[in-house]
């Protein structure tokens, strides 16, 4: 009984395209667990009904091994940026000899690690210093406008305070920056 439970759990975790490693994992886990639960007294059966119908347990698992593979994917990007910056860096500035603005490839690696690992709402904020000092960059090296550029920055407040300081306060400070300006 005990092998027939786990052979269909194996089955159904295969047929998700889950790596054999993981298989292999949940299966020695399962194989404990039965195993305890015979030696504490109970029967085939009830053994069988406490951990559920395998197709049920896989669904349940699936989820976890999903999300764990997608982090695992997160990771390897986030860990290949340094590498990619510096080849797209040295592409660029040895066929081009422009090195600068080239560097701020490099700002691609925070960039990316904020992208891959959070919240829509809070990558727009935590974006924000990025895009001002780029926009910056640009309209002072290629617009002359050293100056006026510098008004840029001012967005990153602005952008913050619109979507995450909705009360009576955070549209003071609005105000107080469109005052400033």
């Amino acid at each position: 009984m005990k092998a027939k439970y786990l052979e269909r759990l194996r089955k159904k975790l295969e047929e998700f395209q889950t790596y054999p490693s993981e298989i292999n994992e949940i299966i020695k886990d399962y194989d404990q667990l039965y195993d305890d639960a015979l030696a504490s007294g109970r029967t085939h059966e009830e053994v069988y009904q406490s951990l559920g119908e395998p197709e049920h347990v896989a669904y349940e698992l699936i989820d976890t091994i999903r999300i764990k593979q997608k982090k695992y994917k997160r990771n390897k990007i986030i860990a290949l940026m340094p590498f990619i910056s510096v080849m797209v860096f040295m592409g660029v500035g040895l066929t081009t000899d422009i090195w600068h603005p080239t560097w701020m490839v490099f700002l691609l690696i925070p960039v990316v690690s904020i992208v891959l690992t959070t919240r829509i709402k809070d990558m727009i904020v935590a974006l924000m210093p990025f895009v001002s000092v780029v926009l910056f960059i640009l309209l002072g090296e290629f617009y002359d406008l050293w100056v006026p550029g510098w008004l840029v920055f001012l967005s990153i407040p602005v952008v913050a305070i619109l979507l995450h300081d909705r009360t009576v306060k955070g549209m003071a400070n609005l105000v107080a920056i469109g005052l400033a300006i």
